[in-house]
């Protein structure tokens, strides 16, 4: 299985696939693995509108980092070891008549291998088989605790008539009755796993301490998103965590290689539920930390990934050479990387034009553009990209364009197609994706040191 970021990246892999000679791989993205396992349709709160608020306002709601921690993983260990300890509470009974006894039941739900809800369902078709089995020792012991008032009433007493209608009832409606009764012990068990974690929202209290995060927000913002089923990329992780504690792996656990691209985007808590979700698989994770769009809630340093998800069973590889790239490209690109703290980045030797800064008035930006692009065009390049820093950019410079009939294409969150031609694309779209030239739109606006440009 390929695991990429969006649609539109999943079509972009689909189609490169057959071209290296790589068939039956089954692509995907975490929020589509999140709904197809869990069987509940699931939306997410948009990730580049988010993105956009913090770019704006500066702001990140600290329980975004927090959800995506381990810490968060193991405050629902707490609620997942209370929900296996009330699985048994007390005898199974029917009108005084003990069906199953808490400890033989104790023994039979000690299989950790499968989840809580699969346990449950196989003690739910042996005990139905057991009392199938056991149906006339129960119909007599049920009798029993009447047998001996009966044979010391009257004859003509109305009890002894009110005891034989009870009996006849009881025998009729056996097997629907003991249904009922076995249905009934394991109810609080018997909802879908987003009412399990509203359940554990609801008293996050007693799992979590509250220098750890700010607590009442926490509950009172996750309890308002799931009433609307809309929530965070952040509470995926806790999702397919609890499903898989509660119903087992439901064929996840067949795949043996996941190649998990991107990956720079991921918290701690992503990369362990998929660790946990595909057991027997192996691993190929590609990422970045340079192109980190969603720093606020993603990793910043493989090793933690190492040590903390993969007991250090792992072997960690340095792609520093770039193949996509000129020498020149390579050169501007590591002036920013260096920025940032991030070592260089080497090219091959392949040699093109120097990158280049301009300075242009915002009244002929679209003629500039328009000229560069027929530069392009010119000189054999057949996709070409205008890079935004977000998408209210992209809509409003893309908007001037329409007035001088400029065919153009705009990726979007929504969008899955793009083959070739001029395109306008957010920053955070854009990673990944391959063009033959790009220009970076009013760059003044992107914090860095205006001195390597």
């Amino acid at each position: 299985m390929v695991i990429g970021p969006n649609a539109y990246f999943m079509d972009y892999i689909s189609s490169v696939l057959p071209d290296l000679d790589v068939h039956s791989v089954k692509e995907t993205t975490f929020l589509n693995i999140v709904n197809d396992y869990l069987g509940e349709k699931i939306k997410i709160v948009d990730q580049n509108a988010r993105l956009e608020n913090i770019l704006n306002h500066g702001k990140v709601d600290p329980n975004i980092p927090y959800k995506s921690s381990l810490k968060y993983k193991r405050a629902l260990d707490l609620f997942i070891k209370e929900l296996e300890e009330n699985m048994i509470h007390g005898p199974i009974v029917i009108d005084h008549i003990v069906l199953f006894r808490e400890d033989d039941m104790l023994r039979f739900f000690a299989k950790k291998t499968l989840g809580i809800a699969e346990r449950i369902k196989e003690f739910m078709k042996y005990a139905k088989k057991n009392l199938k089995e056991r149906e006339d020792a129960i119909k007599d012991a049920y009798w029993r605790q009447f047998r001996d008032e009966f044979l010391s009433l009257p004859l003509d007493s109305p009890r002894r008539e009110e005891i034989l209608l009870k009996t006849e009832k009881f025998n009729k409606d056996f097997s629907r009755n003991t249904l009922q009764v076995l249905n009934d012990y394991f109810s609080y068990f018997s909802v879908k796993t987003l009412e399990f974690y509203k359940r554990f929202i609801e008293n996050i209290g007693q799992y979590i301490l509250n220098d750890e995060c700010d607590l009442q927000s926490l509950k009172m913002d996750t309890l308002n998103a799931i009433r609307k089923k809309t929530l965070g990329y952040e509470d995926l992780p806790a999702l397919i965590y609890l499903h898989l504690k509660l119903n087992g792996y439901k064929g996840y656990d067949e795949y043996i290689h996941v190649v998990l691209d991107e990956a720079q985007d991921y918290g701690l808590f992503h990369f362990l539920v998929l660790k946990e979700l595909f057991k027997n698989s192996t691993f190929s994770i590609f990422g970045d930390l340079a192109q980190s769009i969603y720093s606020y809630q993603s990793i910043h340093d493989w090793e933690s990934v190492i040590h903390e998800v993969f007991d250090e069973k792992t072997k960690l590889l340095k792609l520093e050479k770039s193949y996509r790239t000129t020498y020149e490209i390579m050169a501007s690109a590591n002036l920013v990387s260096k920025w940032f703290g991030f070592g260089d980045a080497k090219a091959v030797l392949r040699h093109g034009k120097n990158v280049e800064v301009d300075q242009v008035d915002d009244s002929k930006i679209v003629e500039y553009i328009e000229k560069r692009i027929d530069t392009f065009f010119g000189e054999g390049y057949k996709s070409i990209a205008i890079i935004c820093k977000d998408e209210a950019e992209v809509k409003k410079i893309a908007k001037r364009f329409i007035e001088n009939n400029l065919v153009y294409h705009i990726i979007g969150a929504k969008n899955t197609k793009y083959d070739g031609g001029i395109c306008f694309v957010s920053s955070y779209l854009a990673k990944g994706l391959e063009f033959d030239a790009v220009i970076i739109y009013n760059v003044e606006q992107y914090e860095y040191d205006k001195s390597i440009a």
